[in-house]
């Protein structure tokens, strides 16, 4: 927020940005998250463990952060519970939390842990959107690296001694 650090936008060392984020780098298309929408969407989604023989002995759980962001790839739908859930602003004509295209790297923040996988296109399974669940940096201290052109992700650990 600007009031906290009133300088950092002044100057250009810093800069604000929506919610998701999405943008382009080395001609590809990514999408990032604060990762509410994920966390959001585990309260309101399960998974099936398995049957123990009958439907109704069918167990479920919670998804993981990654099948969410899975979910909300199919989908085509950033944040499928909002505004009912997580706020966002409903608009008239166009709804801003649809994808516009498929990307190619797609980021939840603040995840309870790393994950990360890779999912073919629809249309063209020689293309694939890189999936990335980054948890928080103060509380893993872990960070990644992703290599655009191949979108392989490397993950850094920094320990206190």
């Amino acid at each position: 927020h600007p009031s906290l650090i009133p300088q950092t936008t002044r100057f250009g060392l810093a800069n604000r940005s929506p919610n998701p984020y999405a943008s382009r780098h080395e001609g590809r298309y990514m999408v990032a998250t604060d990762g509410r929408n994920v966390r959001d969407l585990q309260n309101h989604i399960l998974a099936r463990k398995g049957t123990t023989g009958t439907d109704t002995d069918t167990e479920y759980s919670q998804v993981t952060e990654l099948d969410a962001l899975k979910k909300q790839l199919h989908w085509g739908h950033y944040c499928p519970t909002g505004p009912t859930t997580v706020p966002t602003v409903p608009h008239a004509l166009k709804d801003p939390m649809v994808f516009q295209a498929w990307p190619d790297i797609y980021v939840a923040g603040s995840c309870s842990e790393f994950a990360t996988e890779s999912v073919p296109y629809p249309s063209d399974s020689s293309r694939a959107c890189r999936l990335i669940c980054l948890p928080e940096f103060g509380e893993k201290g872990e960070a990644v690296l992703l290599n655009l052109q191949t979108l392989k992700v490397e993950l850094l650990r920094f320990e206190d001694d």
